[in-house]
């Protein structure tokens, strides 16, 4: 919980760097329920293009000072780690959950032997956890959120394999008496954050250009991640056996990865075996919607609540009509979605 003091998200140069790193980055293009990976993506690839390098503290090893509560002076603000440019497990953790901090993403430190690992929240509430569509060991589900566990000291590579060797990290650690898990928001009630004296340098984040060539190499890795967790626990098994609601839920997990053309087929299948399947035609609906087809929208929502008067599919349809101008429409098919919950 002490090296939440070190956790200076509103140091101007931390500010700085962070904002450099935001502005004319697309992360809500990128993917809107996931942009709090895209940010985090973002500003662990600009670390590593601007060069921190993982030195670990021959004097004061976190092995050794993690229990010592005076030891705690021997971690770098991220300011002098922006400077130096090399650091050790805490000084980089404590430098990657600023950045994040800053830009409203909350972090987490969980020390186990020997060592510091943070984590991010992916602003995903646990019961949305499948749209992240990757291998469930790959995060963690803490109360009612979604936590990616990232290893720093692997700045300078890939943020994918950070990723992993988090998540790795994590599995061997989350049931050891030993391990301590504290998020840096509530730590900050006991440890509040104080500068360290003198001006704050300016530190200038490297360009974008060159920082993005890092982030398509991640997302590109990722996307294969995300393929071939839904081949592997949907599409597969659709070839052992037709099971109608799979391919429904594929197509779902396709829509809210923007991947709308392989939803759509998946819908389509749905509804080839069984035309009146109410749920495929309002995911239909929604597709058309995406690729501004309003009319063609409307029409399948009508047609799903004539199969079932589901409130969701009243609520879609009146959504669209007050998108469209049409309030009168809009209120009855809101008022029927109440009437009928």
């Amino acid at each position: 919980g002490s090296a939440a003091a070190f956790v200076t998200a509103q140091d101007p140069t931390v500010s700085g760097f962070a904002r450099q790193v935001a502005q004319g980055t697309d992360v809500a293009g990128q993917g809107a329920n996931l942009r709090n990976i895209y940010s985090a993506m973002w500003i662990f690839d600009a670390l590593s293009e601007y060069g921190i390098t993982y030195v670990p503290d021959p004097n004061n090893p976190f092995a050794t000072m993690r229990d010592d509560r005076d030891a705690v002076d021997q971690v770098q603000y991220p300011r002098q780690l922006l400077t130096s440019r090399t650091g050790d497990c805490d000084d980089t953790s404590v430098l990657y959950c600023s950045m994040l901090e800053n830009l409203g993403i909350g972090t987490a430190f969980l020390d186990g032997p020997g060592h510091i690992l943070m984590l991010f929240d992916t602003g995903l509430h646990a019961r949305n956890a499948q749209v992240l569509a990757v291998d469930e060991e790959l995060y963690v589900v803490r109360g009612d959120r979604v936590w990616i566990p990232i290893e720093t000291t692997l700045l300078g590579q890939p943020f994918t394999e950070a990723w992993l060797e988090g998540a790795a990290i994590w599995s061997r650690w989350q049931d050891n008496p030993d391990s301590r898990l504290v998020e840096v928001q509530r730590a900050w009630l006991d440890y509040q954050p104080m500068l360290p004296p003198g001006a704050a340098p300016v530190i200038d984040a490297p360009a974008n250009e060159f920082v993005g060539v890092r982030v398509q190499a991640d997302m590109d890795t990722l996307r294969l991640w995300q393929r071939t967790y839904l081949e592997e626990k949907f599409l597969k098994p659709l070839e052992e056996a037709s099971n109608l609601d799979q391919t429904l839920e594929s197509g779902i997990l396709y829509a809210q990865e923007g991947r709308l053309s392989e939803a759509r087929a998946q819908f389509e299948v749905v509804l080839a075996e069984d035309p009146e399947d109410a749920a495929a035609l309002n995911d239909l609906g929604n597709i058309e919607v995406f690729e501004n087809r309003p009319e063609e929208a409307l029409s399948l929502y009508r047609r799903a609540r004539g199969i079932d008067p589901d409130p969701g599919i009243y609520l879609n349809e009146g959504l669209l009509l007050w998108s469209q101008g049409d309030d009168e429409a809009a209120d009855e098919a809101f008022q029927t979605a109440i009437d009928d919950l």
